[in-house]
């Protein structure tokens, strides 16, 4: 997705432009869309279709029209008001080809259709400028903290997301659960979309699955909560999140796992409930072990503090001021 915009003195509009790719040529329209604006239902994908879609400046009108290889789809709106999110992205190292930060829980790494400009990389541009070559090369989820690694160049980059996909590098997070850890524990779960959920982001373990392969250990007991270390060994989507609640030790804060979907659903129409002990899901990426993509062969090794929010509430833990609780209804 290529979104750009421009001034008017109307409401600025934004543009998004597709370019239809050989393999979902003959796909309708609207799953072609679901499939590249993952955020949206349906029925809101069938609305643009309507109203602010062409293909190939053309109003196709209905969802059902047959894409073709090539097709130019646009999407004109009017830039919508953003949430606010955090934009205190720190500095933590760089090196040959590299350059890793911290991110905040809460803003989000790449755009949405909720977040256009209140991004990682968005927020990386302003601060080093367009022709930085900064291309990032993995990705955390809006909520989770910690470390998130850009490659200098296409050339790094490149280097970099292949490193990721021969499991070269090696990622650890901390996470605080709900429930007692008694020791290290591996899961090798294949991962899927969940199966019977309405909410279209859920991903389960299914026997037909992603291999996927996540490693805990146990580093302190807070009453009935623990503080793990989760040592993924794929990088499959919300892997660490699903694992936990498979292994029944959800992480505290998470609003999707952990609670049946009317949670969730709830959650969209009232805000965060108020037993809930924060307002994200307490996950870091606290370090990242990777090699370099540049230079002389060797690996570096890259630490993010771990925030103010978690530290707060462990402290609060270990007092016996708080005892988040598991909700399942809301």
């Amino acid at each position: 997705m290529a979104p750009s915009a421009h001034s008017a003195s109307a409401p600025e509009i934004i543009e998004i432009r597709f370019t239809v790719e050989p393999q979902y040529a003959g796909w309708r329209l609207d799953r072609y869309l679901q499939l590249r604006i993952k955020r949206l239902s349906r029925t809101r994908i069938a609305e643009m279709i309507r109203r602010v879609l062409t293909v190939n400046g053309v109003p196709p009108r209905k969802p059902g029209v047959r894409v073709k290889r090539g097709d130019q789809i646009l999407i004109c709106r009017p830039h919508p008001v953003e949430p606010d999110v955090p934009r205190n992205v720190q500095e933590l190292s760089r090196g040959p080809g590299y350059l890793a930060v911290a991110k905040p829980a809460g803003l989000p790494v790449h755009p949405t259709a909720r977040y256009l400009r209140n991004t990682l990389t968005e927020v990386m541009r302003q601060r080093f400028g367009p022709e930085s070559g900064l291309q990032m090369a993995h990705r955390l989820d809006r909520e989770t903290s910690g470390v998130v690694l850009f490659g200098v160049g296409p050339g790094a980059t490149r280097r970099l997301k292949l490193s990721f996909q021969e499991g070269l590098v090696r990622k650890t997070y901390l996470a605080l659960v709900h429930g007692d850890m008694a020791s290290e524990r591996l899961v090798d779960a294949p991962l899927g979309p969940a199966r019977g959920s309405v909410i279209r982001l859920r991903m389960g373990v299914r026997p037909d699955g992603h291999p996927s392969r996540t490693r805990f250990v146990p580093l302190r007991r807070f009453g009935d909560h623990t503080l793990v270390q989760a040592h993924p060994e794929t990088g499959r989507q919300h892997q660490i999140r699903v694992h936990l609640e498979h292994l029944g030790h959800p992480v505290v804060g998470d609003k999707i796992y952990g609670h049946p979907d009317s949670f969730f659903l709830a959650l969209l129409e009232k805000g965060v409930p108020p037993d809930l002990p924060m307002e994200r899901h307490a996950l870091h990426a606290v370090s990242i072990s990777f090699p370099l993509p540049d230079g002389p062969p060797g690996e570096a090794r890259v630490n993010a503090p771990i925030p103010e929010d978690m530290r707060d509430l462990m402290d609060r833990l270990a007092s016996g001021e708080a005892t988040p609780p598991c909700p399942t209804s809301w």
